[in-house]
């Protein structure tokens, strides 16, 4: 049975209908373009079409290339943002004084209820809702 070809010989690139368009080369900016690109984005995460030209015209790029480096600099700030909220702090950090009395409320509603240790329980009053036997409603933490 034959193999189909990793890379096709250039003379079956030729024949009609099979054009394979080349992927355009990876940009390389300029620090100045860079540094113009860097300034706007921390002004301003998303231009409009007419901010967008003249941010192209004025750093001598295209339409084209202001808008896709604005697309892949907000995901590059989105990771980043993520990854420093994905950050444990540091054990011995100063603790906020409500994020340790408010771990220790959570910790007390835990081990008094006999509930797992976890995020899914609710302790704040406006999210405690709970509906008794006969339909009334009451009040107390809940597992989601």
């Amino acid at each position: 049975m034959p193999v189909p070809a990793l890379f096709p010989h250039p003379q079956h690139a030729e024949l009609p209908g099979k054009h394979c368009r080349r992927r355009k080369a990876r940009t390389v900016f300029s620090d100045s373009q860079l540094s113009g690109l860097e300034k706007r984005f921390e002004i301003q995460r998303y231009l409009s079409t007419p901010e967008r030209v003249e941010l192209a015209t004025a750093l001598s790029l295209s339409e084209t290339q202001v808008k896709t480096w604005f697309q892949n600099r907000r995901m590059k700030h989105k990771k980043q943002l993520r990854k420093s909220q994905d950050e444990p702090k540091a054990p011995d950090g100063p603790e906020s004084p409500e994020g340790s009395s408010r771990g220790s409320e959570v910790a007390a509603a835990e081990a008094r209820l006999n509930l797992p240790a976890g995020p899914f329980v609710l302790t704040e009053p406006e999210d405690e809702v709970d509906i008794g036997d006969e339909g009334e409603l009451g009040s107390g933490p809940h597992v989601l």
